[in-house]
């Protein structure tokens, strides 16, 4: 069963390994510090998907007038199973 919850500090390797496998990862933006620094302030716009204990899938999405989704990766060996769709 997929696990929906937050982002948290202890996520960031696992989740730098799903952006940078599907060729997401971009230095600037999702660095450890960047990344942690922005999670911070709005929690709730950077979800993981924990299946089987490990980060699965990612989504980050960009708070303001008009929210976009900025972020959304699968790990290559979780993709088809909908996790993007629980995302």
């Amino acid at each position: 069963m997929v696990e929906i919850r937050n982002y948290q500090t202890s996520d960031y390797f696992e989740v730098k390994e799903v952006l940078e496998l599907t060729d997401l990862y971009w230095d600037v933006t999702d660095n450890e510090k960047s990344l942690n620094r922005e999670s911070e302030k709005d929690p709730s716009s950077y979800l993981v998907a924990i299946e089987d204990g490990r980060v699965a899938g990612t989504q980050f999405a960009m708070p303001g007038f008009i929210p976009f989704l900025f972020r959304l990766a699968v790990h290559p060996q979780y993709q088809g199973k909908g996790i993007g769709k629980f995302l």
